[in-house]
C-alpha cells in the first residue's frame, strides 16, 4: 500500500492518553493488515486510518516493528497477571492456566493473528514465547521443589520445548484450521506434552518401545 492522501488528522497536542491512543492505533493496524496482509502496511496507512500525525507517531515509536512490539506488548502483560493469578495442588496439572492461554488468544484473536505474523511480527513472537517459558519453567520448578521429585530433563529444556509446542498449536488454531473451542485445543495440548505422541497416535506406552538408553 502506498502512501494515503488526505485525511483528517489529530495533532501532536492532542493524542490524550498514550494508552487510549495505543490502542486507537493498534485496531488501525490491525483492521489494514486482515484487509492487505500486515506487510503491505505502512505507518501512513496507520495514522490515516486511527487519524493520528505521522510525527506523533514517531515520536513514540521507532519504526513499524517497533510499535508492532508495543502494542502486543500491553496484551502480554495482561496476559502475565492473569498467569500469576492462578493457584492449585501441585499434584494435579494445572489445566486453567494452559486453557488461560488459549482463552486470552481467542478473546484477542485479531491482534495476534497479525501480531506473531510477517516480518514485523518477529518481536512481538519472541515476546510472546517468552513470556510462556518463563511461566512454563517457573510452573515446573515449582511443582518439582514441592513434590521432591527429580527431573529427567532439564526444566529449561522443558519450558522452552513446551513453549514451543504452544506457539505451533496456537498458531494452527487461530488459523481456523482445527475448530477446536478453547477447551478442546487446550485438551489436546496437554494431552501432546504429557503423553507424547504415542497418544497423539492413538498408542499406549506398552504399544512402543521406548529409547531409554
Amino acid at each position: 500500500m502506498g502512501d494515503p492522501i488526505g485525511g483528517e488528522q489529530r495533532g501532536a497536542d492532542d493524542l490524550g492518553d498514550p494508552y487510549e491512543s495505543l490502542e486507537e492505533l493498534r485496531d488501525a493496524f490491525v483492521s489494514l493488515a486482515l484487509e492487505h496482509g500486515i506487510d503491505e502496511v505502512s505507518i501512513s496507512d496507520i495514522v490515516e486510518r486511527a487519524h493520528v500525525r505521522r510525527e506523533s507517531f514517531a515520536a513514540r515509536y521507532a519504526d513499524k516493528t517497533d510499535f508492532v512490539a508495543e502494542a502486543f506488548r500491553t496484551l502480554i502483560d495482561d496476559l502475565s497477571t492473569r498467569l500469576e493469578l492462578n493457584t492449585g495442588p501441585w499434584t494435579k496439572v494445572r489445566t486453567q492456566l494452559v486453557e488461560l492461554l488459549y482463552q486470552h488468544a481467542g478473546e484477542h484473536r485479531d491482534i495476534y493473528l497479525v501480531c506473531l505474523h510477517g516480518t514485523c511480527g518477529s518481536r512481538a513472537r519472541q515476546e510472546y514465547q517468552a513470556l510462556v517459558t518463563r511461566a512454563a519453567e517457573e510452573n515446573f520448578a515449582a511443582r518439582v521443589q514441592a513434590l521432591g521429585t527429580t527431573p529427567r530433563v532439564p526444566i529449561k529444556v522443558m519450558a522452552h520445548v513446551t513453549a514451543g509446542a504452544h506457539l505451533a498449536l496456537l498458531e494452527l488454531w487461530l488459523s481456523d484450521e482445527l475448530g477446536y473451542s478453547v477447551e478442546e485445543v487446550a485438551a489436546v495440548g496437554l494431552n501432546l506434552l504429557i503423553c507424547g505422541m504415542a497418544w497423539g497416535h492413538g498408542l499406549s506406552l506398552e504399544e512402543i518401545e521406548l529409547a531409554t538408553q
